[in-house]
């Protein structure tokens, strides 16, 4: 079980990559939505 913690951080790294996916293939996949649906982080 993660620790609240453990659970904030991975929702920052989930937020996070998901923009850097969005910006960095905008120009490779025009009109396609990418997101990030689960994070997992372990001690």
């Amino acid at each position: 079980m993660e620790s609240k913690r453990q659970q904030k951080f991975a929702r920052l790294i989930q937020k996070d990559l998901g923009e850097i996916f969005q910006r960095e293939t905008k120009e490779l996949f025009e009109g396609i939505f990418i997101t990030v649906t689960e994070v997992k982080v372990t001690p």
